[in-house]
């Protein structure tokens, strides 16, 4: 990478932490727990909100386990932008959407979720983008506001709950 690219990529991360940072009262606790290799709380429905998506719905859509495959099937899949982070504990991942849209699924016997008001969502520090111990960026936060449009995240989890149950009915 040249250092002009290092440059640019640092700028976007800067103002990436910069508009996140605008959603918390005490942004000395989130650099305490980045700086730990946290993930560190941001409160929903201030910038964003995100939907909760199960890793198995994920993988199914994606035809992989692979974290690298899945990573790169995210990418093409959000074409148009967005940011999705990997809870790797939970097997997790978190679509942000804009927190003024409504949620256009049913629900289904997933645990799939739009997260409210009432929700902390711990988000990595916007430099891990590679799957490692912990929280990382699938799809990384690539500009403020650079948020999943809500009908694409639907549209994952209609691709992934498809891809289920073929896997079941060939069991």
């Amino acid at each position: 990478m040249n250092r002009r690219a290092v440059g640019d990529l640092a700028d976007r991360q800067l103002a990436v932490i910069r508009w996140l940072l605008t959603a918390v009262r005490d942004e000395h606790q989130v650099w305490e727990d980045w700086g730990q290799g946290d993930t560190a709380l941001f409160p929903c429905n201030v910038r964003f909100t995100a939907v909760r998506v199960p890793g198995p719905l994920v993988w199914s859509a994606a035809g992989t386990r692979d974290l690298s495959k899945a990573d790169a099937f995210l990418k093409g899949f959000f074409s148009g932008g967005g940011a999705v982070s990997l809870d790797r504990r939970q097997c997790t991942y978190y679509a942000l959407v804009p927190p003024s849209v409504k949620w256009p699924l049913a629900a289904g016997r997933d645990t799939v979720e739009m997260l409210t008001r009432s929700h902390f969502l711990g988000l990595p520090a916007v430099h891990r983008t590679e799957p490692g111990r912990g929280a990382y960026w699938s799809l990384p936060l690539e500009v403020p506001g650079g948020l999943c449009d809500v009908e694409a995240v639907a549209a994952l989890v209609r691709l992934g709950r498809q891809a289920v149950a073929l896997e079941e009915e060939e069991q």
